[in-house]
């Protein structure tokens, strides 16, 4: 990803994305215009390794989600309990 400089930032000053011109444009938003960008463009730009399917990784995910909600409703049960 690349952060834009100000001299480029100045350069797109008056350019209208998806739509809307950013320079006092305010209002003229097109929601049935297309976005700037494709799908494939945000799948080409996650990285491939992100895409590999791991069950073990994702079944210790919800072994620990399920841990972390026990905890908290037991912790919950004894404050409710040391309630005076």
């Amino acid at each position: 990803m690349k952060v834009q400089s100000v001299e480029e930032e100045e350069e797109k000053k008056g350019e209208r994305i998806n739509g809307v011109n950013w320079e006092g444009d305010e209002g003229e938003f097109d929601a049935g215009a297309p976005p700037p960008f494709r799908l494939a463009d945000i799948r080409a730009a996650i990285p491939k390794h992100c895409w590999v399917k791991d069950t073990w990784r994702s079944m210790s995910y919800v072994v620990r989600d399920v841990a972390v909600v026990f905890g908290l409703a037991a912790a919950a049960a004894a404050a409710a309990a040391n309630n005076w």
